[in-house]
C-alpha cells in the first residue's frame, strides 16, 4: 500500500481510499487483447494501524473508482499511475504515485491533543531492475527503487512532508494453475528526517508527563514483507494483500508516539468494470 503505509485521519475518505486501493487493483502479465482503459467502482474492507507503530487499529469499508489505463508510455493499474520515462528488457524507469490515508488524532490515545495528521501524497521515480523473467512473462524477479516526495493535503493546498524512499525485491506469478496473480515483496524502509518529524515529531507545547518532547531523525524506518493477489473474474477484478511490519532498528523507534513494534495490515476488496474502450492495449505489460 503504501499502499498500504502511515495512515492518515479519516477525512474526505473516497479520495484518500483510491489512494489506497489503487495499487492493489488487479493487473495481467501481458496486456494483448485488453481493453486500452477500463472505469468502474469498487469497495475495500481494510485493517490498518492507525499509523505505523501505533497501538490502535481499525477496520475501514471504503469505496474507490477503478481506473486502468494501459498506454505505450503512461499506465495506472494495481502499481498505480505511472509515467514510463524509460524501458528496456532490463531497466524501467517510471514516474509513480502513492499516498496515505488520515488520522484523526481524538480517536488514538497516543495523539491524543495533537493535530490530526492530514492525508500524504507521494510523487518520484521508481527504477524497475528485472533480474529474471520468462519467456511467457508469467513469472519475473524485480528490484524496485521507487524514491518519492511526500505532500500531506488540506483545505489550503499541499505541504511538503519530507521524501521517502522504499526499495522491494519482488517476485511475481501471473496466469497461475489457481487463477490468481501473485505477488511477493520484500525490503527497508527509509525516509527523511522531515517525514518522520510529521507523524513521530512532538513539539514542547504538545508534551506531556506521558508523551514528551520528541525530534525524529531521519534514516531506516523498518522492513515490511507483503503478500498481494488478484484475479479478474469477467468484468470483476478482486484483489487482497497482508502485510507484516518491523519497526527493529527504526531510527524513531524511541518516539513516545511508537507503541507497538510490530503489526499485521491486510484487506480485501472487490472492483467492477462497468465500460471499457473498444480499443486494444498497444503493448505487453
Amino acid at each position: 500500500m503504501r499502499a498500504p503505509a502511515d495512515v492518515r485521519r479519516r477525512r474526505r475518505p473516497f479520495a484518500a481510499a483510491s489512494v489506497v486501493c489503487v495499487a492493489l487493483l488487479p493487473a495481467v502479465a501481458r496486456a494483448e487483447g485488453l481493453a486500452l482503459w477500463e472505469i468502474g467502482l469498487g469497495v475495500a474492507g481494510l485493517y490498518l494501524p492507525d499509523y505505523r507503530g501505533a497501538d490502535e487499529a481499525r477496520a475501514y469499508a471504503l469505496p474507490f473508482p477503478v481506473v486502468i489505463y494501459r498506454g505505450e508510455r503512461v499506465r495506472a493499474d494495481r502499481e498505480g499511475l505511472r509515467g514510463r520515462l524509460f524501458d528496456t528488457d532490463q531497466v524501467e524507469l517510471d514516474v509513480s504515485l502513492g499516498g496515505a490515508l488520515p488520522v484523526r488524532s481524538d480517536r488514538n490515545e497516543a495523539r491524543r491533543g495533537m493535530p490530526a495528521l492530514d492525508p500524504v501524497v507521494e510523487f518520484g521515480p521508481s527504477l524497475v531492475v528485472r533480474l529474471a523473467r520468462s519467456d511467457d512473462r508469467r513469472r519475473s524477479v524485480e528490484l524496485r527503487l521507487p524514491a518519492r516526495a511526500a505532500y500531506s493535503v488540506d483545505r489550503r493546498g499541499l505541504h511538503g512532508v519530507g521524501a521517502a524512499f522504499t526499495p522491494q525485491l519482488r517476485a511475481a506469478w501471473r496466469d497461475t494453475a489457481w487463477g490468481w496473480d501473485t505477488d511477493v515483496s520484500v525490503g527497508p524502509m527509509y525516509a527523511s528526517r522531515a517525514f518522520h518529524q510529521y507523524v513521530y515529531g512532538v513539539d514542547p507545547a504538545l508534551a506531556t508527563p506521558d508523551r514528551p518532547t520528541y525530534r525524529a531523525p531521519g534514516g531506516y524506518a523498518g522492513a515490511q514483507l507483503t503478500l498481494t493477489a488478484n484475479r479478474r473474474l469477467g468484468s470483476l477484478r478482486l484483489f487482497g494483500f497482508v502485510r507484516a511490519e518491523t519497526l527493529s532498528g527504526a531510527v524513531y523507534a524511541s518516539s513516545p508516539l511508537v507503541r507497538r513494534g510490530t503489526q499485521v495490515l491486510a484487506g480485501f476488496g472487490v472492483g467492477a468494470v462497468l465500460a471499457e474502450s473498444s480499443r486494444r492495449a498497444p503493448t505487453p505489460e
